[in-house]
C-alpha cells in the first residue's frame, strides 16, 4: 500500500521572460526544473487562456512519457514579481494531484491583462517578466521503496540544494539588475522632472515673448495705420498744390498772353503817334512853306507897286517871274 513521505521535498524556481510583450504564442512554457527528481515546468498564456487576465499554470514537462496510470500530488504557489516594489507582487497559492488527464494546474485569471502591462505599475520593466514557481512535493512510495528511501531522498536533498543555490544565486543577480534599474528609473525621473521645469520654465518666458511680440505687432500697425494716413494726407496735399500750381500756370500764361496784346498795342500806339508825329511835322513845313509863299508873294507886290509909281512904266516885260516857294 502507498503512504506519503514525512518530509516534502521543496524548490523555487524563477523564470525571466524577456521581450515578453513582443512574444507571438499563444502559450509560452519555461524550462524544466526538477523538485522531488521529477521534471516540471511552468506553463504562462502572455494574453490570456480565452480571458483578459494572464494565464499562469504548473506543467509535468515529461507527462507524454509517463507510465499509464501515473499520479504525483503537489503544493506550489506561482508569483509574478514586482520589480519596482516586491511587496506588491501577486502570488496565489493552490494544490492538485497532477495525473495523464490534468498534468498542468494553475490560475487561468491569474492577474488582469491591464495591471500586468501597465509600466507604472511595476510588473513589466523594460518589457521583462520575472516569474516564480516554489513547488512542495509529496512523493507516494511503496513498502518495497522503503529500503531505497534515505539514498533516493540524500540525493534529491544534493539537487534541492543545488537548485537552491542556483536559485539564490540568480536571485541576487536579478536584485542586483533590479537595483541597478530602479537607480536608473530614479535617475531618469529627477532628469525628467528638471526637464519639465526647465520646460515650464521656458513656456512662461516663451508667453511672456509672445506677449510682447503681440504688444510690438499692435504698436507697429497702429504706427502703419498712421503713416498710412499721413501718406494719405500728403497724397491729397500734394494733389491740392498741384492743382494750385497749374491754376497759377494758366494764369501765368494767361498774364503773358495779357503782356503781350499790351506790348503789341503799345507798339501800335507808338507807331501811331509816330505817324502822326511826321504827318504833324510834314503839316508844319507845309504852314511854313505857305507863310514863306505870302510872305514872298507880298513883297512882290509891294515892290511891283513901288516900281510901277516911281517910273511910271510897265516893267513887265523881262521881269522876274513872281518866285514860288520850291516843292522840297
Amino acid at each position: 500500500m502507498n503512504q506519503p513521505v514525512k518530509d516534502p521535498l521543496s524548490s523555487r524556481f524563477t523564470w525571466r521572460i524577456e521581450n515578453f510583450s513582443r512574444l507571438n504564442t499563444v502559450k509560452h512554457y519555461s524550462e524544466i526544473f526538477i523538485v522531488g527528481g521529477y521534471k516540471w515546468r511552468v506553463l504562462i498564456f502572455p494574453k490570456g487562456n480565452n480571458v483578459d487576465h494572464l494565464s499562469l499554470y504548473l506543467d509535468v514537462a515529461d507527462s507524454g512519457s509517463l507510465p499509464y496510470g501515473w499520479s504525483r500530488y503537489a503544493q506550489f504557489s506561482l508569483v509574478v514579481i514586482n520589480q519596482i516594489h516586491t511587496k506588491y507582487s501577486v502570488r496565489k497559492d493552490t494544490q492538485h494531484q497532477f495525473n495523464a488527464r490534468e498534468s498542468d494546474w494553475g490560475f487561468t485569471s491569474f492577474m488582469p491583462l491591464g495591471e500586468l502591462y501597465d509600466p507604472n505599475r511595476g510588473y513589466l520593466v523594460n518589457d521583462t517578466l520575472i516569474v516564480e514557481a516554489e513547488v512542495n512535493f509529496h512523493r507516494a512510495v511503496d513498502n518495497s521503496e522503503t529500503a531505497n528511501a534515505a539514498d533516493n531522498q540524500q540525493v534529491e536533498d544534493s539537487e534541492t540544494a543545488k537548485a537552491a543555490e542556483a536559485t539564490k544565486s540568480r536571485t541576487e543577480v536579478i536584485m542586483s539588475s533590479l537595483s541597478a534599474e530602479v537607480a536608473l528609473c530614479s535617475s531618469k525621473l529627477a532628469e525628467a522632472e528638471a526637464k519639465l521645469k526647465s520646460y515650464e520654465s521656458s513656456e512662461v518666458d516663451h508667453n511672456s515673448r509672445v506677449e510682447s511680440l503681440e504688444a510690438e505687432l499692435i504698436k507697429k500697425q497702429a504706427e502703419n495705420e498712421a503713416l498710412k494716413n499721413q501718406a494719405i494726407a500728403s497724397e491729397q496735399k500734394a494733389s491740392s498744390s498741384e492743382q494750385k500750381a497749374l491754376f497759377l500756370e494758366a494764369e501765368l500764361i494767361r498774364n503773358e498772353a495779357e503782356n503781350e496784346v499790351s506790348k503789341n498795342q503799345a507798339i501800335a500806339s507808338e507807331q501811331k503817334a509816330s505817324r502822326s508825329e511826321q504827318k504833324a511835322l510834314l503839316l508844319a513845313r507845309m504852314i511854313l512853306k505857305r507863310d514863306k509863299y505870302s510872305k514872298d508873294l507880298s513883297d512882290a507886290a509891294s515892290k511891283l507897286i513901288e516900281d510901277s509909281s516911281g517910273s511910271g512904266e510897265s516893267k513887265d516885260q523881262g521881269a522876274d517871274p513872281l518866285p514860288f516857294p520850291s516843292s522840297s
